[in-house]
């Protein structure tokens, strides 16, 4: 019967098969043809990409300006080209290039388009390139980027927001941000990250006040630990008095304590009464920084802290005969300072291992 049915239908099944297989070819010229297309686009915004990144540079450096769009792909590449000279040229450099945006009105032109966008993966292409060129007059945008529920995108926001920021006002509203999404995996690098952008915007009048304000309002440790290392990655010395309070605040927080003890100590700050305060902590990550820092933010504190050599944890000797070396003292001193204080320790095998391994007796 089967057989029967195929006979029968045999010009129906050859010529339905003829023609699927003559529609499949056409579709495969077609996405042949669509390909060549698109890739023969990327290729010339590429090359139109280099283009714009050697006159934005010869505008930056010579004063040529040579910039023009004639078509659509062009304000892609001029963007793609901004995106990676972001990254190279200083703020002061930036205002050249914002001029060229302003001109062409590049940025009307993408918010125009992501706003008429109705696929999702046409509003994250121009997305993408709205969130890094980082345009004074995307600052209100990248505040509504901030407030949307895209994770992704709400991070690349806030970055370039900070890059933008100018008062305090501007920096409690990354703050809350953070606040409000930490918990969604936000990591504390990311909010060091941002706050050190965010710093380098704002005047150090308008960063006081921001940290006067954090302080009064309360915000996690988290947060604060951000702030603070921010402020010790960017060697802020203008701001060494204003973390005083944090710490009086939260110095029985043990990470806290760590994040500020790194931070005086790359602002060149000094401080024995925490070092006096600090140097006996029972938990061993705290004894761990101090003896790499504590000579460094209380000079002539050798008295107090020989006790470094003999800890219980290797670390910690380690670390503070490394500090000795890196501070001139030399082998007499430490073994006069031992007789002097400890006798009994003289002969401990691990003083005596880490006493011959950075100071080594001189040859006869």
């Amino acid at each position: 019967m089967y057989q029967q049915v195929v006979v029968e239908n045999l010009d129906f099944i050859v010529i339905s098969t003829i023609l699927f297989f003559v529609s499949a070819m056409l579709l495969l010229l077609v996405l042949s043809l669509i390909q060549i297309y698109i890739e023969r686009r990327r290729k010339r915004m590429e090359i139109r990409r280099k283009e714009y990144v050697e006159q934005i540079n010869s505008y930056i450096f010579f004063g040529h300006y040579e910039i023009v769009l004639t078509c659509r792909d062009d304000y892609y590449a001029l963007a793609d080209a901004i995106i990676e000279l972001n990254n190279f040229i200083s703020k002061e450099d930036r205002g050249r290039v914002f001029d060229t945006m302003e001109k062409y009105d590049l940025e009307g032109f993408l918010l125009k388009r992501y706003h008429r966008s109705v696929l999702t993966l046409s509003k994250r292409f121009f997305l993408s390139k709205l969130l890094f060129i980082s345009s004074p007059r995307l600052k209100g945008f990248y505040l509504e980027q901030i407030q949307q529920q895209n994770f992704e995108g709400m991070l690349y926001a806030i970055y370039s927001y900070a890059e933008l920021s100018e008062d305090h006002e501007d920096l409690l509203r990354i703050t809350e941000a953070l606040s409000e999404n930490y918990d969604r995996g936000i990591s504390l690098k990311f909010c060091e990250f941002v706050f050190t952008e965010a710093f380098k915007s704002a005047s150090t009048e308008e960063v006081k006040r921001f940290l006067g304000e954090i302080y009064e309002r309360g915000y996690s440790l988290l947060l604060l630990k951000g702030i603070i290392s921010a402020i010790g990655d960017m060697y802020y010395h203008e701001l060494k008095e204003d973390i005083l309070p944090f710490f009086a605040r939260h110095k029985d927080d043990t990470l806290f304590l760590v994040t500020y003890i790194r931070t005086l100590h790359k602002l060149g700050a000094e401080d024995c009464g925490l070092i006096k305060e600090a140097y006996l902590h029972q938990e061993a990550v705290i004894r761990i920084n101090l003896s790499k820092y504590a000579l460094g933010l209380c000079p002539g504190s050798l008295e107090m802290l020989y006790l470094y050599m003999f800890d219980q944890n290797y670390y910690v000797r380690r670390n503070f005969f490394e500090a000795l070396k890196a501070e001139g003292v030399s082998r007499e001193e430490i073994e006069s300072l031992v007789d002097k204080h400890a006798p009994n320790k003289a002969k401990d095998r691990f003083f005596l291992d880490a006493l011959n391994a950075f100071f080594p007796k001189e040859a006869a």
